[in-house]
């Protein structure tokens, strides 16, 4: 039976569609593109966060992949559209998303984007990143690739360490799709974002955007 993520989001409860496709431990991208077998899909999520938190420093629980690489598509336009493999000249491939969720390394980012600020520095390339990067904050979550290394050591060890992680992921874990990390203050801030996408979705759905 094919799955039909417009029915699914219409019959279930925002809480059931979070616990079941953002922390359950099922991942997409390892079962369809990277092809690996289902009763080994566990483990080798596993090692995957087992890896982030060791090169992070980060606990092994507060990891999780999200998005499309999680479920095989994606819920924030007005289709629900499959994780793009390839880009087709137009649009680029879907990246592999990771949730983060440090409330100490997100008040390290939050202290250096004040001083920033204070200093009257450069947050992004231009005004729509500026937006993009502080209404981030404002719902728990850190842009982190933004921020100049050289303001904090901590920072610049996060950079590293992202880059290094990359590289692995490549040469490991076969993820040849670009990887995004991102930094949540907390879980709540995590299920919050996620929570208002369902929200959106749901409201377009009602609406007949989304057929």
């Amino acid at each position: 039976m094919t799955f039909d993520p417009k029915q699914y989001f219409e019959e279930q409860s925002n809480e059931t569609i979070y616990n079941n496709i953002v922390l359950g431990n099922d991942v997409w991208y390892f079962r369809n593109i990277l092809k690996i077998p289902p009763e080994h899909c566990s483990l080798y999520y596993d090692d995957l966060k087992r890896l982030i938190a060791n090169r992070l420093n980060i606990h092994f629980n507060n990891i999780c992949i999200v998005g499309s690489a999680k479920i095989g598509f994606s819920y924030k336009e007005n289709s629900f559209v499959g994780f793009r493999e390839f880009d087709d000249g137009e649009i680029e491939a879907s990246d592999v998303d990771i949730a983060v969720i440090c409330d100490r390394r997100f008040k390290i980012f939050w202290d250096v984007l004040l001083e920033i600020v204070r200093n009257r520095g450069k947050i992004g390339k231009n005004f729509n990143e500026y937006q993009y990067v502080t209404s981030a904050v404002f719902r728990k979550f850190m842009i982190t690739d933004v921020i100049p290394p050289n303001y904090n050591p901590e920072i610049k060890d996060w950079n590293a360490n992202i880059n290094s992680l990359t590289k692995d992921f490549q040469t490991s874990f076969k993820i040849l799709h670009e990887v995004n990390f991102r930094l949540y203050e907390s879980w709540d801030g995590l299920k919050n974002y996620q929570i208002g996408s369902i929200n959106k979705v749901k409201d377009k759905i009602l609406r007949g955007e989304i057929k």
